[in-house]
């Protein structure tokens, strides 16, 4: 499947590949990459704020920092709490557009 060529000059060896492990690490990339998107932290409408819904960490309940809170459905941390029904629709990131 994997085709190498050995190149010589002038008594040194170089290998060529056709790509394919190229095409290989790639898809594994954008893999990882689609895999972190979907189910890493997602932010969501919730009361006319934005919120993050995040299983591993959750900003305690006092926190007043000005910032997307992370929050989940229920919590051994004590930290902020939110009812699934109340949350609103998800945010989707604006995709860039080339200017030209």
């Amino acid at each position: 499947m994997f085709s190498i060529i050995f190149i010589v000059n002038g008594g040194n060896r170089r290998r060529i590949q056709n790509g394919n492990e190229d095409l290989i690490l790639l898809v594994v990339a954008f893999t990882i990459g689609y895999i972190q998107n979907n189910t890493g932290p997602q932010e969501y409408e919730y009361k006319n704020e934005i919120v993050m819904v995040n299983k591993n960490y959750q900003c305690p309940t006092y926190c007043a920092v000005n910032h997307n809170h992370r929050v989940y459905f229920d919590s051994e941390t004590n930290g902020m709490v939110i009812k699934k029904d109340d949350l609103g629709k998800k945010i989707k990131k604006n995709k860039r557009k080339n200017k030209r």
